[in-house]
């Protein structure tokens, strides 16, 4: 039998987080109006505890946080609350912050609510990757395509990189993949480069949801990032 809780816990963080107006989830969930399934109740929590402590490390107290419309704030809780991979959780949980920093909010826009829903972690990573490098992919010679990660290049199966490339392209985050070029990598060693490039929406979307996301080593929720999950 799967574990109910009460709803209770999930009220009063998303209320300290969020503010008022966001005191009653019970609509949302009209099947279970006075509790959730405890998977969904974990999500949330943990993503509201993300979005604090950057709101904390920002030094942004309750009442100088903007305040997120309802068409904006009761989606993002009801999508976010069924992600259960930490690295997606982070890619909420900095669009909630974004939202709620005057700073940050322009940046925010409703279509980021169906991006993540569509993203997988490994998908992230390729979008992670074009911030930490002027060459994010490098194509090798054995079928495999080199990414850009925090912990330097890693090596995976071109075709999976490619799925990702074609879910982002599909997104409007990316651009087409141009004709590829050869690129020196040091000891006269010769890689091909992709031409791709974030579209203005992918740079947007960076700004909101992706940066920071990896710097706290997320994993997927199986551990093991050498399987990307797509």
């Amino acid at each position: 039998m799967t574990e109910i809780i009460p709803i209770k816990s999930a009220y009063e963080i998303i209320k300290d987080v969020l503010g008022k107006g966001y005191d009653s989830l019970g609509f949302i969930f009209p099947d279970i109006p006075s509790s959730i399934n405890a998977r969904r109740t974990e999500n949330l929590i943990r993503i509201m505890k993300s979005a604090q402590a950057k709101l904390d490390e920002a030094g942004l107290k309750p009442e100088e946080r903007n305040a997120i419309a309802l068409k904006l704030g009761l989606p993002i809780i009801e999508k976010a609350s069924l992600e259960e991979d930490p690295t997606l959780q982070e890619l909420w949980a900095n669009l909630l912050a974004n939202a709620l920093n005057p700073e940050h909010s322009e940046k925010v826009r409703r279509i980021f609510i169906d991006i993540i829903q569509n993203l997988s972690p490994f998908d992230a990573l390729i979008l992670n990757s074009f911030i930490l490098s002027t060459h994010p992919l490098l194509t090798l010679s054995d079928n495999k395509v080199a990414v850009g990660t925090k912990d330097g290049y890693r090596d995976y199966p071109y075709d999976v990189v490619q799925t990702s490339i074609n879910v982002l392209v599909a997104l409007d985050l990316l651009t087409d993949v141009a004709p590829s070029k050869n690129f020196f990598a040091g000891e006269n060693s010769i890689l091909q480069q992709s031409e791709i490039h974030l579209t203005h929406l992918g740079v947007l979307f960076i700004d909101a949801c992706i940066k920071g996301a990896f710097d706290n080593s997320a994993k997927a929720s199986n551990g093991n990032e050498d399987i990307p999950e797509q």
